[in-house]
């Protein structure tokens, strides 16, 4: 008789410094994109607990290597949203290119940097790292 063991994975809350450190662990498995190095801040506003959250990553060859609470003194190019539209963006029910073409994310800096990184946020690879710490995360 076989008996099916279940462990429940502890949640973490989003956009913590724990959820950060999910991804950065995941980060090696994105595909590479030699060459592609971009560093994003974000800035998220109307965050539930009432504090803007910043955070950073930064990606070479297509890689997340870092991914922080915190504020880059240069960044190459930022994202300005909501909590609600970044939560969207985040789970799938919003794309990032509608994001940015509806003005629902809001860009700024070096566009066409930004622009290189779309490819690599839909491949499969990315898509499966970001379930995973999407299953494990409390929003």
């Amino acid at each position: 008789m076989e008996v099916a063991l279940s462990i429940e994975m502890p949640k973490v809350r989003y956009l913590s410094a724990e959820y950060l450190a999910e991804l950065e662990k995941r980060g090696p498995r994105m595909p590479a994109r030699p060459g592609l190095h971009v560093e994003i801040q974000y800035h998220i506003k109307d965050v539930p607990d009432g504090e803007d959250i910043k955070y950073y990553f930064r990606i070479h060859d297509g890689r997340l290597t870092e991914a922080r609470l915190g504020t880059l003194e240069k960044s190459m190019c930022s994202l300005t949203m909501s909590y609600k539209n970044s939560v969207k963006v985040t789970t799938g029910e919003l794309r990032p290119l509608v994001g940015l073409m509806t003005g629902r994310v809001r860009p700024s800096g070096d566009l066409a940097r930004l622009r290189s990184m779309v490819p690599t946020l839909e491949t499969e690879e990315f898509k499966a790292l970001s379930s995973e710490v999407h299953d494990m995360t409390e929003y």
